[in-house]
């Protein structure tokens, strides 16, 4: 049985697990982990800030999942809340047997909870199961996504 919560402190060496692991990387912590300081650090500001939250997804107490969920408000459409989430892991090898898609359920309940009318997120181009995933899920992929390293 999955259980989904906001994560803890404590949760932070398993969810950088979770990113080690990934097949596609683009997470420094696979081949260049800092020293847990810096992510306790983080996981502060994440914590403190009201318009964010860091999930974790178990089964027994093992985390084989994790996302973070955003809320944007804007001016645009009569001063909309979009939710964006990011970073969404599974475990390699826990990937396909629903994990993901109660992951999605929760963020997209929370995100309507909090008055949200759209939820966003980007994928690495090269997650081709992931982008049919999301697909499979509703999401249409709508727009391009650009970023510059500062």
């Amino acid at each position: 049985m999955i259980a989904i919560r906001r994560a803890r402190r404590e949760d932070i060496p398993g969810i950088l697990a979770v990113f080690a692991h990934d097949e596609h990387g683009g997470h420094r912590e696979a081949t260049d982990p800092a020293p847990l300081h810096v992510y306790e650090t983080a996981f502060g500001r994440i914590e403190a800030d009201p318009n964010t939250a860091l999930y974790v997804a178990l089964e027994d107490e093992d985390i084989v999942g994790t996302f973070q969920l955003q809320y944007l408000s804007g001016l645009i459409d009569h001063g909309r809340t979009t939710a964006k989430i990011e970073s969404v892991h599974v475990l390699e090898r826990r990937r396909g047997q629903g994990i993901g898609k109660a992951m999605l359920a929760v963020a997209i309940d929370e995100a309507r909870r909090a008055g949200a009318s759209a939820m966003t997120l980007s994928s690495n181009k090269k997650r081709l199961r992931a982008h049919e995933f999301y697909r499979d899920l509703g999401f249409e992929q709508s727009h391009e996504a650009f970023r510059i390293a500062l």
